[in-house]
């Protein structure tokens, strides 16, 4: 979940795309990958 977004556009969004620095975990499980597409 991002809390703001000013850079990402709605394709960008679907295919699962988040800001690392704005995001923030929903659950106590997470991975953060900054190769994978």
């Amino acid at each position: 979940v991002m809390d703001k977004n000013f850079t990402l556009d709605a394709a960008d969004v679907e295919q699962g795309f988040v800001l690392s620095c704005q995001a923030r975990a929903t659950s106590r499980h997470l991975r953060v990958s900054f190769d994978e597409r």
